[in-house]
């Protein structure tokens, strides 16, 4: 599901990888019991040192093997809040795309960018935009030596006429 909304803002690790190598505390979030479903995840987070997690669990409620109806919720843990954001689903498959959408302007897109994406990388930002403008300045004002003292090979600049 989280795949359908990543536009390579936030590093998604893959449930099948952190099921590997955390399977203890997967297999007890996945065991959903509701009274320490909360605690489960914050354990997980921890353990897998991840910001937020996301459990989906979808159910086909069809009566017909003709049309699947989808029933079920995503989860959306936040560990430092620590606390779950719920999105509700319940609608015919072929209307999953309206629900992905929603499910990332509410839960994806919502959380902060200073968790992942350019606001953590800005210091290199700064220094690779402040490193351009000394190359185009210095390419502009390659000449602008001479006059402050100096000529290209380190020696000072013509001394002023002697008698003032």
């Amino acid at each position: 599901m989280l795949g359908l909304t990543n536009q390579n803002y936030y590093e998604f690790h893959n449930p099948v990888d952190l099921a590997d190598s955390h399977s203890e505390a997967v297999s007890i979030v996945l065991g959903y019991k509701k009274d320490t479903f909360i605690d489960d995840l914050a354990s997980l987070s921890n353990d897998a040192n991840l910001d937020y997690i996301f459990v989906t669990s979808l159910e086909n409620i069809s009566d017909t093997k003709d049309r699947v109806m989808l029933k079920g919720e995503v989860v959306r843990y936040n560990r430092r809040a620590n606390d779950i954001y719920r999105y509700e689903i319940l609608s015919y498959a072929e209307d999953i795309d309206l629900h992905i959408k929603a499910i990332n302007e509410e839960m994806v897109q919502t959380i902060p960018h200073s968790v992942y994406g350019i606001e953590k990388n800005r210091k290199y930002l700064v220094v690779g935009v402040v490193l351009v403008l000394v190359f185009a300045l210095s390419q502009s004002f390659g000449g602008f030596g001479q006059f402050l003292g100096g000529d290209s090979d380190g020696k000072k600049g013509p001394e002023p006429p002697p008698g003032n």
